[in-house]
């Protein structure tokens, strides 16, 4: 990658577009203090993403546009734009990859937005970082150097210096990848976290929902129960409905022919009032269209009144124009007469400055022939003078080389031996860590393993807790189950017993014990409520008492009695009394015939108040098993006695025979009572079976509630602990990774410590030549030295000679420059009058016109006001016309308005006559529409509810209209039900598959996660490794480089580059220790300003030598460096040269001379930069150390003015 070319455009005090041209080799930026050189420094580092104002020295984003200057207005935009060449190979970012050549661009708005481009298309600030990742070129990294920052490499933290040591060994994509891993990692834990949540949170939804679908499934039965009863009631509903449709209609059709008839009386008076409008209209437009008449031509004579005295007033505005006109007129006419005599003055003076101008030049002329003479002299005496001079410093500095070289091995010397020892106390010091890695790693294994036998145990516990949960939650689902059926048969006994009891009740009623009671007679009971009997022997009992079994108990004979007659006069119907102390008789035996139960008083239970009125009421009735049975005791009885059969057969005392179909009215009696009982006595025990299910019930979900817990506290643990061990894994492998680092610490020791023994020979022999060297060189020196002595004593002879003549010189140089100055000050005011006299004549000219202008324009004024005055004579006559006609045609609108009015009156009663049948009407429609839509919403919802014709259901349905209320009772009681079961779920079964599904489906997704997190793992490490590898690599050759360039720069003298923590490579720091030649300071700190300059360049060239930046920026690094150094700064700058590209901001001659080109940056204007390249030859220095030969003439950068 190369810099190309560099663009800014309202970017501080580069105002206009300036473009910088980077070539290869290095790129010199000079000009005085504050002419913006470091502005060209804040562009690099601004279009390269930076974010700090500080570190662009401002104090927010907006003083990075151009904020305007004496002469010039703020701008409103700044831009810099960066093309960058040569990109395969460097470039990782697959975008940009294939790319020649890129642009990338940065604007900045003065409101406070920001663009980024890259070739023109906008993107984002992340795109442009990509595109430099792993490049060298980062605002993390060395490569901008800013005016002042130099010391900051010396005096940076260890962290921050580990970045050029991560920049050169290439590691920061792998850096962003890992760190990418872990923020993966912690994802994917939380997310494994948060899918056991869920996992636990369904798994009481599963349980809960299957309570539920179970409830569902009775509640699906009542539903279908429901939506027949529904279905017949909707029937029903609609028979009644067309019943009262039919009695609407008729209503509705005479209504609607009243209206009729009357609302043609009222269009025939609408038709007439709507012809009295229309001519109402017409007349009201006449007259509005006068009135308009009438104000357009006031204001027309309004107008013309106005303009009337405009133009009036206009005259007066010319005629004091003329006045003013004519007094500017004789003011310029004195100013031309005043100018023409100053310009003869002054023509004069300009001829007299040029002659004294003419001799003062040939003076100079003759003094500076005589002076370039001698210095031609001088130049030849100097040339000499200076080949003696280089002759003695080539000597001198080789003498000076040979004794730094030989103070340079004795040093370095010195400083491998302190290496040795250092090295083998370092190599005692990896050892004792490599010891204790290794009983860490081992401590850490032990950890793991009993971390993972807690985490066993825990699951097992967990899945012992879950397996007692699971027992729990089915037995609570049994009961649960058992209490819904015992709840359902108490529900049922109830209901049976509800309508049995209103069975009985109906039956009382029947008897007469309601009318009894309502004429003030006192009934007991009904005598089937205080009867039972065995269920073989009810039909027998109920037939043998008949209708008495309807009859009423009243406590005696005249109770009776008097009951009877109160219901007669009381004409409440037909009654039987039973007076409880009836008589009752002596019965015979029974005969001894095969089949004889017994007599049915013995088989009949009662109270024993009641027992008289039983045996009397059954008194002379037996009890057989069949009729054949009957037929023979009936023989073989005494006369009077009655037979009845279990089946329900009546043998008479005469004989004759009843039989077939039980009697309607009291059939059953018994059969109910005994039922009734029964269901009473089932509806109490069901009741006492719900409460103790429901304790049960409550029992199980108290220890079901406990279960839940301890699974969610001992899942709790295992998570807990899964954690402990995924920490004791990482720990195990950091402990690991720090062994590795050790044992690899302790070999790279061990080769250094080899290699140090090698540096020390080799060093002694270089000593050896260095001094052989240094005693040549001192003879060679001895003898340049007394040449240059000769060549110098000539050489101020003739020097003095010319200081002599150029003091002379100098002398006619300035009377020569003062008689030029004079002449050229007359020159200018002569030319300033001759611009007077050509300005005074124009004025006099515009004067003139403006006086004919003035005439056509009074000429135009006055012509206005005759034309004004005659219109608006005009204009009045016409308003007398236009008001006569307003009021003949008023008069005409008064007469229509009344008839429109009295038309009205008569509409309004006429449709307040409709308003009233339209209400009636309305009514009717109303009503009609109502049943109509009833029925139809009633055809419709069960065509949509039930997929049936109502009206053909109705039809089928017609017999059951007596019973409609009936059925609403059943549909009431069913409704109820639903009611007691609460809420229902009717998609419990739905949703227990959807949730069972999630439930799979999370648990393959748990399984995702944990098989994710270990390839992150094994990713992380992974990295890791690789990042420590090439790390320590790098450091390797930046530690060699380091030394090398130090040693160089300082011409001797000691550094060393390390970690402080060797155990750990991926974090740990990078610090340096110096030592230069014959100093041995306590700290780095207590270095002088130049020697922390050469120590921070070092280490960015060494960083540079393994890794080269493609380019560096360097500004006003050489300030604290005397010229002896910045020649070994050359020096190195030159070696690297060729593998980066440098751009140095400086005002220094020497790091000038060996630039390939050079921009100046100065201010013509103050405030505003500029820019002027000039491309050198450095085949050639001068004595000066400036360039001796350009490759061109100086010329202004692109953009430049």
């Amino acid at each position: 990658m190369r810099f190309k070319r560099l663009e800014m455009q309202g970017f501080k005090s580069f105002v206009e577009r300036t473009v910088i041209e980077l070539g290869d080799g290095i790129t010199a930026i000079v000009g005085p203090n504050g002419c913006g050189k470091s502005n060209v420094c804040d562009a690099v580092r601004w279009v390269l993403g930076e974010q700090a104002p500080r570190a662009l020295r401002a104090k927010k984003m907006e003083d990075l546009v151009f904020n305007g200057s004496a002469e010039r207005k703020p701008l409103g935009m700044a831009e810099v734009s960066l093309t960058l060449t040569d990109l395969k190979g460097t470039v990782t970012s697959p975008l940009y990859k294939d790319y020649e050549e890129v642009a990338v661009t940065r604007r900045l708005y003065r409101s406070g937005e920001s663009e980024y481009l890259i070739n023109r298309n906008p993107c984002r600030l992340k795109d442009i970082v990509d595109l430099f990742l792993d490049t060298g070129v980062s605002l993390d990294t060395f490569s901008i150097v800013e005016q002042g920052r130099i010391e900051g490499l010396v005096n940076a933290r260890p962290l921050d210096r580990r970045l050029l040591i991560e920049e050169a060994a290439g590691i920061m994509k792998y850096k962003s990848r890992r760190n990418e891993a872990l923020r993966k990692l912690e994802l994917a834990q939380a997310n494994l976290l948060r899918v056991a949540d869920v996992l636990r949170e369904k798994e009481g939804r599963l349980r809960s929902l299957r309570r539920q679908a179970r409830k569902a499934a009775f509640f699906k039965e009542y539903q279908a129960e429901i939506k027949g009863l529904d279905l017949r009631i909707e029937a029903l509903n609609l028979l009644r409905l067309e019943g009262e449709l039919r009695p609407a209609e008729e209503e509705f059709e005479r209504l609607k022919g009243r209206e009729e008839s009357h609302l043609a009386a009222l269009a025939s008076r609408e038709a007439e009032r709507e012809t009295v409008r229309a001519g109402l209209a017409e007349r009201s437009e006449a007259l509005a269209e006068t009135r308009r008449r009438a104000v357009e031509v006031e204001g027309y004579i309004q107008r013309l009144e106005n303009s009337l005295e405009m133009l009036q007033g206009r005259l007066v505005e010319l005629d004091a124009e003329d006045a003013r006109r004519a007094e500017e007129s004789e003011a310029l006419a004195r100013e031309a007469l005043r100018l023409e005599e100053e310009r003869g003055r002054l023509a004069g003076r300009e001829a007299a400055f040029a002659g004294e101008a003419a001799a003062a030049q040939s003076a100079f002329d003759l003094r500076s022939a005589e002076l370039s003479a001698v210095r031609a002299e001088m130049a030849d005496l100097e040339a000499a003078l200076g080949e003696a001079r280089r002759l003695q410093e080539q000597e001198s500095e080789a003498f000076g080389r040979a004794r730094q070289q030989v103070a340079l091995a004795e040093s370095r010397l010195e400083a491998t031996a302190r290496s040795a020892e250092r090295l083998q106390r370092e190599v005692e010091e990896a050892e004792r860590n490599l010891q204790e890695a290794q009983a860490e790693t081992e401590a850490a294994s032990r950890r793991l393993e009993e971390v993972a036998r807690e985490s066993a145990r825990l699951k097992e516990e967990a899945e012992r807790a879950a397996r007692e949960q699971a027992g729990i939650d089915e037995r609570l689902r049994a009961g649960e189950a058992a209490l819904a059926a015992a709840r359902e048969a108490v529900v049922e006994a109830r209901s049976s017993q509800k309508t049995i009891e209103n069975l009985r009740t109906a039956s009382a009623e029947r008897a007469g014990a309601g009318a009894f009671r309502a004429c003030g007679a006192q009934a007991l009971a009904a005598l089937a409520d205080v009867l039972s009997a065995d269920p073989s022997h009810e039909k027998a009992i109920e037939a043998a008492l008949g209708e008495r079994l309807l009859g009423v108990v009243v406590p005696d004979a005249e109770a009776a009695a008097s009951a009877i007659r109160a219901l007669t006069q009381a004409g409440a119907g037909r009654a039987i009394a039973l007076p409880r102390d009836a008589r009752r008789g002596q019965a015979g035996p029974l005969p001894a015939v095969e089949g004889v139960v017994g007599t049915a008083a013995s088989l009949v239970r009662c109270a024993e108040a009641y027992r008289p009125l039983v045996e009397s009421l059954l008194y002379g009735v037996g009890v057989a098993r069949d009729l054949g049975a009957a037929a023979a005791a009936w023989r073989s009885s005494p006369f009077g006695m009655t037979w009845v059969t279990l089946e329900g057969e009546v043998l008479l005392p005469s004989g004759a025979i009843e039989g077939g179909a039980p009697v309607p009215v009291a059939a059953g009696l018994l059969e109910q009572s005994r039922r009734l009982e029964a269901l009473r006595l089932q509806a109490g025990e069901g009741e006492a079976r719900v409460a103790g299910l429901e304790e049960t019930c409550a029992r199980l979900r108290e220890e079901l509630g406990q279960a839940e817990g301890e699974a969610a506290r001992l899942s709790r643990l295992v998570r807990e602990a899964e954690i402990s061990r995924v920490g004791a894994e990482g720990s195990l492998r950091s402990c690991r990774e720090k062994l590795e680092a050790a044992q690899e610490r302790h070999g790279t020791l061990c080769r250094e410590h080899a290699r140090t023994q090698e540096e020390r020979s080799r060093l002694e022999r270089e000593r050896g030549e260095a001094e052989a060297e240094g005693r040549r060189a001192e003879n060679c020196r001895r003898e340049a030295e007394e040449r240059s002595q000769g060549a110098d004593g000539d050489l101020r002879r003739v020097s003095a000679q010319a200081a002599e003549l150029d003091g002379e010189a100098t002398e006619r140089r300035v009377a020569l420059t003062e008689a030029l100055g004079k002449a050229s000050g007359a020159r200018a005011e002569l030319q300033r009058l001759e611009d007077s006299l050509g300005q005074n004549a124009a004025r006099q000219s515009r004067r003139e016109e403006e006086k004919q202008d003035s005439l056509r324009k009074r000429e135009r004024v006055e012509l206005g006001v005759t034309q004004s005055r005659n219109e608006a004579a005009r204009r009045t006559e016409e308003r007398a016309a236009v008001e006569a006609e307003q009021q003949e045609r008023l008069r005409a609108l008064d007469e229509a308005q009344a008839r429109d009015e009295e038309l009205g009156n008569l509409l309004r009663r006429m449709r307040a006559e409709e308003a009233d049948l339209q209400a009636r009407l309305s009514e009717a429609a109303e009503r009609r529409t109502t049943l109509r839509v009833q029925r139809e919403s009633l055809i419709v919802s069960a065509r949509e509810a039930h997929a049936v014709e109502l009206p053909e259901v109705a039809e089928r349905e017609r017999g059951e209209l007596p019973l409609y209320q009936e059925h609403l009772n059943r549909l009431e009681m069913l409704r109820q039900r639903l009611d007691r079961m609460g809420e229902v779920n009717p998609l419990a079964a739905r949703e227990f598959d959807e949730i069972n599904q999630e439930y799979s489906f999370l648990k393959e997704q748990q399984e995702d996660l944990e098989r994710s997190i270990a390839d992150l793992h094994a990713t992380i490490e992974r990295l890791n490794r690789t990042t420590r590898d090439r790390f320590l690599e790098a450091l390797e050759q930046v530690q060699k480089a380091f030394v090398d360039i130090f040693g160089r720069l300082f011409q001797g003298g000691e550094a060393r580059m390390f970690l402080l923590d060797p155990s750990d490579p991926l974090e740990s720091g990078v610090d340096i220790e110096v030592r230069p030649p014959g100093k041995r300071p306590a700290n780095i700190m207590l270095l002088s300003a130049g020697e922390k300059a050469l120590t921070a360049l070092a280490l960015l060239f060494s960083v540079f030598s393994v890794r080269p930046s493609p380019f560096c920026l360097l500004d006003e690094v050489d300030a604290t460096l005397d010229d002896q150094n910045v020649g070994r700064f050359r020096d190195v700058i030159a070696e690297l040269e060729a593998k980066s590209q440098f751009i140095v901001i400086t005002h220094n001659k020497r790091t000038m001379s060996f630039a390939t080109q050079l921009y100046g940056v100065t201010q013509r204007e103050k405030g505003v930069s500029e820019v002027v390249s000039v491309r050198l030859s450095r085949k050639e220095d001068g004595a000066n150390g400036v360039p001796a030969q350009a490759a061109g003439e100086g010329a202004p950068a692109h953009g430049a003015p």
